[in-house]
């Protein structure tokens, strides 16, 4: 049976050379809904909780009022990513060509089931929410496109934390289309979502995951355990079954 197990990277500084780094040591930036994970197996003193990351999604912006949300996929930005950082470290947008836009506008929808399976969210900007109350992140249309089936869990875990209200930012009204970056927030900051970041930034981050192929007999696996279990299993360098998932730590240590 083969199972995966993920090693968890995380460089500082600008958008473009941090992504880099992480490609480099053969990372992948992580999604949204992969960090909030790591958050919640980590716990809320855990670095990647305390500190705010760009994630693999985007906001792209347009003249009519339409924002569209990019998983990796669509994302512009990594298929630019210098482009798009040198741009914003001279205080310029990131605008998109024609094509880019066609394809965009052409592929998103705001039907959530399509837009998971298509990887792009179309929303208006007249009805993006300011704030979410993290308890119903599992029915609000942003946030279940970011997290996906654990919207609900990291919503119902933030409220734990005691945070009653999650910030949602956009950038202002485009005269052109352009593209910003998507930066998850740090739990002192509430979480917030950031669809509004720049990229040049110097105490920016970007976390990143590696996949390595583990091969490990389900029966050498604990039984199925709660979080607390999953998280003293793991510090102990011992596989475990969480949720109908093998976890295979790496580098324990990280999660200490």
């Amino acid at each position: 049976m083969k199972q995966y197990n993920i090693s968890v990277l995380v460089e500082e500084g600008p958008f473009d050379t941090s992504l880099a780094e992480v490609r480099k040591n053969k990372g992948e930036i992580v999604s949204a809904k992969e960090l909030a994970k790591l958050r919640m197996l980590g716990g809320p003193e855990h670095y990647v909780s305390q500190n705010g990351s760009w994630t693999s999604e985007n906001y792209n912006y347009f003249p009519d009022g339409a924002i569209v949300i990019a998983k990796a996929a669509n994302n512009p930005i990594l298929q630019n990513p210098k482009v798009a950082t040198d741009a914003h470290r001279v205080g310029e947008e990131f605008y998109l060509d024609e094509k880019t836009v066609e394809a965009l506008r052409e592929y998103a929808s705001s039907d959530i089931a399509e837009a998971v399976k298509r990887g792009a969210l179309l929303v208006k900007r007249n009805n993006v929410k300011g704030n979410y109350v993290p308890e119903s992140f599992g029915d609000e249309l942003v946030p279940r496109f970011l997290f996906g089936d654990e919207a609900q869990r990291y919503g119902a875990w933030l409220k734990d934390q005691e945070i009653k209200q999650v910030p949602h930012y956009v950038a202002k009204e485009a005269k052109e289309p352009f593209a910003r970056g998507f930066w998850l927030g740090s739990l002192g900051g509430w979480s917030w979502l950031g669809g509004d970041n720049i990229l040049g930034y110097d105490g920016g981050r970007v976390v990143g995951v590696r996949r390595g192929q583990v091969i490990v007999p389900a029966e050498r696996a604990a039984p199925t355990a709660g979080l607390d279990e999953l998280v003293k299993a793991l510090q102990k360098k011992k596989a475990i079954t969480y949720n109908g998932v093998l976890y295979v730590p790496t580098n324990p240590d990280a999660l200490t």
